[in-house]
């Protein structure tokens, strides 16, 4: 689990998924950050492998800005996320777009994350593995 500014909000229980092709948000965390649910766009599709043998119903998607880094040396971009009504110990799940988006770069034995920042990486490890 990685930290991020999300929307201006920070999340703190941020999964980078490379096998994921979507980012995803939960509803519950948009609750949190005070999101009116009724602000999302239409996205009515559903959505399989989240829960084995179940179909989950998206609720809509939006566009966020996400921050990694601190401010002396942080990388921003805008990524669209489906929301789901589904309850997760992570805030939110970014995919391989955001890992394309960020040119971010894991390594999974070492629970790593590292993207160019302006001013030099950006190094992310996880210690809650």
């Amino acid at each position: 689990m990685f930290e991020a500014q999300i929307g201006g909000y920070e999340i703190s229980k941020v999964f980078m998924d490379g096998g994921n092709g979507i980012n995803l948000i939960f509803d519950n965390t948009l609750r949190a950050m005070r999101v009116p649910l009724s602000s999302l766009e239409p996205f009515e599709t559903t959505f399989r492998c989240i829960v084995p043998g179940k179909a989950i119903l998206l609720l809509g998607k939006m566009a966020l800005d996400v921050i990694f880094g601190k401010p002396d040396n942080f990388r921003r971009e805008r990524l669209d996320f489906v929301v789901v009504n589904w309850p997760s110990q992570y805030h939110v799940i970014l995919g391989r777009v955001a890992f394309a988006r960020f040119l971010g770069v894991p390594h999974y034995a070492y629970l790593m994350l590292k993207m160019p920042g302006p001013h030099g990486v950006i190094t992310f490890v996880d210690y809650t593995g």
